[in-house]
């Protein structure tokens, strides 16, 4: 049949990657990490932004990158990075 060799093949189990996703509370001023088999990791409003304004969250690869920039500004100036499990890796400006 022709619509069963459309070339669409699923998946093995073995062979997904793990997908990483970022997203910022601003109300609670968290960064919660979950990962694509549902672990979870909270990082602090504080560790992230202390005196700075979330314009954003990227992910790169198994990195989640927070953009920020001092309050009042009208796009972010420094990139926060952050490990799959939350773990600090460094900032950058843009």
């Amino acid at each position: 049949m022709a619509s069963e060799q459309s070339g669409w093949q699923p998946e093995a189990e073995g062979s997904k990657a793990m997908n990483v996703y970022g997203s910022w509370d601003e109300v609670d001023r968290v960064l919660t990490i979950t990962k694509s088999n549902g672990s979870r990791c909270r990082v602090r409003g504080s560790a992230v932004s202390s005196t700075h304004e979330v314009f954003g969250v990227e992910t790169v690869g198994k990195e989640v990158h927070v953009l920020t920039g001092p309050r009042g500004n009208r796009k972010p100036s420094r990139r926060v990075k952050y490990s799959d499990s939350g773990f600090y890796r460094g900032s950058s400006s843009l």
